[in-house]
């Protein structure tokens, strides 16, 4: 745990830090020529919980496209001790697509649908492998290194004015169901196992920064 706020609190430092560097190509509004930031500096902070990429995992991210409906994320989560194991640190690489957003009221809109696919990695020596199976060594011909998600959700937006004097211009708040490339091959495998037990739920909240 003490690993995983130290990782967390450098990663997030080292994002600030770049947030406030000039040296990246400016992002221009067309419509009224006014720089509004850098390319290459994460403009998203998101915090999730669940999701197949630990208890509970914070990052940066980018927005990109012409509508914004493209997020890339870089997220540090943990894994809690348990049954005497000590916690465990994830490293999670997320792409999100958005597909359209419907304005509901002054300031307000919703998502009606968010796909994400993303690639998750528990960074500790016992899973460095693949995972056994009574089932025999074919059962699972996937290395257990890493595990390929996807998810599908929703997510409600609030936008603030600069005059309001916040550091972001919107707040989220989101909900995923996601599984994982394990829990399908459980699923296809097994016929004893349902695809509503594979389906996992995450909640999480969004800040974009100014």
């Amino acid at each position: 745990m003490k690993w995983y706020v130290i990782s967390l609190s450098l990663f997030l430092l080292f994002a600030h830090a770049a947030m406030a560097d000039g040296s990246y190509p400016p992002i221009v509004d067309e419509e009224v020529g006014q720089v509004k930031g850098n390319r290459f500096v994460p403009r998203l902070i998101v915090v999730q919980n669940a999701g197949n990429m630990g208890l509970l995992s914070a990052g940066v991210g980018w927005d990109y496209g012409r509508r914004g409906q493209w997020e890339t994320l870089l997220m540090l989560g943990f894994i809690p001790k348990s049954d005497g194991e000590k916690a465990k640190p994830t490293l999670t690489l997320k792409q999100n697509f958005i597909p359209w957003s419907k304005p509901i009221a002054d300031k307000w809109s919703v998502d009606p649908l968010t796909c994400s696919c993303y690639i998750s990695t528990v960074m500790s020596h016992e899973f460095w492998g693949r995972p056994h199976s009574s089932y025999g060594n074919s059962y699972y011909w996937l290395t257990n290194r890493f595990t390929v998600n996807v998810a599908l959700g929703q997510r409600i937006t609030r936008q603030f004015t600069p005059k309001q004097g916040f550091f972001f211009r919107s707040v989220t708040a989101f909900y995923e169901v996601s599984t994982c490339n394990f829990a399908l091959i459980d699923c296809l495998s097994n016929k004893t196992v349902s695809l509503w037990e594979v389906l996992g739920l995450s909640i999480g909240v969004r800040l974009q920064v100014r």
